[in-house]
């Protein structure tokens, strides 16, 4: 019997063996989880009112979702029954494009808009189906005018693309000015930029700091500090530099990064330890198993 973490491990021998001098054993194992210590009903009370109070929302919420569905597909050429039955507003959007790159609020849902833009609600003008946007929201919506995609005349965008080409422009000048910059950071040359206040970064910890830019961070040669690296980011270029390197250990900027860093490493030891499981677990199917390779069969064209 073996004690671990996850509780303890009762092992029984199944077979022992020598193959080419070596010595194999074949075990299986039973896992006893320790029993949770046992709480009062004084203790466990607000969970379990809270629990209740939950399923009773949940059944609650069932029932008034059927209602409000089956409405909205019954009386698919208006959603003011629905609306008079719970009591609630509707609200006409301004314009929106099928893109959804604008702010939507309750109609931002891919659901909602592929159906928004569907034959049924553009042309049938019927009701949209009623789509949980979020736990516990339900939205319903139909088309109160359409307009079809079509060439706006140049003089109308005129300014939207000016706008957007000095965007561009700018964006492009400040990748080269950070570059030039970058490359005279680790030439030692020039002037050093105005710095934001320092912050410990890692991969289980990134305080805030994603995609490329983060990647940048941790495979940055570290060899001779300061070290200095590049992003180009949407709206320009962004200089990093990495002035210290700690152990993973002492990583994180204060205690709750260090928490959150040992959680982590505690999970991929967890998920270790059951891939291991189960690898020895498939071991021991094959073990037992009757298997039989017909080269022939394998060779057949």
């Amino acid at each position: 019997m073996v004690e671990t973490e996850f509780g303890f491990h009762v092992i029984k021998l199944l077979e022992a063996r020598k193959v080419e001098g070596r010595e194999e054993r074949r075990a299986s194992h039973i896992l006893v989880a320790a029993p949770a210590e046992a709480k009062s009903l004084d203790e466990m009370r607000p969970e379990i009112e809270a629990e209740l109070r939950n399923e009773r929302a949940g059944r609650r919420f069932a029932e008034v979702a059927e209602t409000f569905n089956n409405m909205v597909y019954e009386q698919l050429d208006s959603l003011e029954p629905v609306a008079e039955r719970f009591k609630l507003t509707v609200r006409t959007t301004p314009w929106i494009e099928k893109s959804g790159r604008q702010e939507l609020g309750p109609l931002d849902h891919p659901k909602l808009l592929a159906a928004l833009f569907s034959e049924d609600a553009i042309v049938h003008k019927r009701n949209t189906d009623a789509v949980e946007v979020a736990p516990g929201t339900l939205v319903a919506a139909r088309v109160a005018e359409h307009q079809p995609a079509a060439q706006l005349p140049f003089e109308e965008v005129r300014d939207e693309i000016a706008g957007k080409l000095r965007r561009q422009e700018a964006v492009e000048l400040a990748r080269r000015e950070g570059e030039r910059r970058l490359e005279a950071l680790r030439k030692g040359e020039g002037a050093a930029p105005k710095w934001s206040a320092p912050k410990a970064v890692s991969r289980e910890a990134p305080a805030g700091l994603k995609g490329e830019t983060l990647r940048a961070v941790v495979s940055a040669d570290v060899s001779r500090l300061p070290a200095y690296q590049g992003v180009a980011v949407e709206d320009g270029y962004l200089l990093l530099r990495i002035s210290k390197v700690t152990d993973g250990a002492k990583a994180g900027d204060g205690k709750q990064d260090g928490e959150d860093a040992a959680k982590a490493r505690l999970q991929r030891a967890a998920q270790i330890y059951g891939s291991a499981q189960y690898q020895a677990y498939l071991a021991s199917l094959r073990a037992d198993a009757d298997i039989e390779i017909k080269q022939e069969a394998l060779q057949r064209k």
